[in-house]
């Protein structure tokens, strides 16, 4: 196993290490912030997780390997095809985002709230939104896609999304059971992957990510 490759595996390894000890901590100490999911402490907490966790080693990772960032997600061929998969991605999560709207999925968490606190909320969970779909497309999809070919690509990458989205997974199930909230999360994997490997650009995924919640938010502030 070439280096590139070793310092990939380890860096994945740390990160799920600290994604456990930061749910672990989270349900130990405060678990109030599992049930009340939109409150700015339960998003500040994860936001931070997920930059010491996801960000920084990746940041290491590409700093190591002396790769553009480019090459993780960022590749622009032609407009065409940037377009395209603008497009595409946004619709990907518009697919949900109509579902999560019709059957008001999280809409009450946003019930009453203040105008500053939703903005600051959404501020926290676009961040959360971007960072998810850079680090398990532009990052896990496309190393693993250039290390080993697309269909294990494809594998590895549902298998860390399932495990990252239990949390999800579990919020879900109250409203929809956990059979569809399980083919919901598989569908976002997946169609997203397919996405992302044929132009190698995630910043369609990212936009319709956003999207998704910024729905929701309005749903529950009654401007939709």
């Amino acid at each position: 196993m070439d280096k590139d490759k070793k310092l990939f595996f380890i860096s994945i390894l740390l990160t799920l290490f600290i994604a456990i000890i930061g749910y672990s901590i989270q349900y130990i100490f405060f678990r109030s912030y599992f049930t009340n999911i939109s409150s700015q402490n339960s998003l500040l907490f994860r936001l931070v997780r997920m930059i010491f966790g996801y960000l920084l080693i990746t940041y290491f990772y590409i700093r190591l390997t002396k790769k553009s960032i480019i090459n993780y997600g960022f590749k622009i061929n032609n407009r065409q095809d940037f377009t395209l998969s603008m497009i595409l991605g946004i619709l990907t999560y518009l697919v949900p985002s109509y579902y999560f709207i019709q059957n008001s999925i999280f809409v009450s968490q946003w019930y009453g709230k203040e105008s500053h606190v939703v903005f600051l909320s959404f501020i926290y969970i676009s961040i959360m939104a971007a960072i998810t779909d850079f680090w398990t497309r532009g990052y896990i999809l496309l190393q693993l896609d250039d290390f080993y070919g697309s269909k294990i690509a494809i594998l590895g990458q549902n298998f860390i999304w399932f495990f990252i989205h239990l949390y999800e997974i579990d919020l879900l199930t109250p409203y929809i059971g956990l059979f569809n909230s399980i083919l919901l999360t598989l569908f976002l994997g997946i169609a997203g992957d397919l996405i992302v490997l044929k132009y190698r650009n995630v910043t369609g995924l990212i936009f319709g990510h956003i999207f998704l919640n910024l729905f929701i938010i309005l749903k529950g502030l009654n401007f939709i």
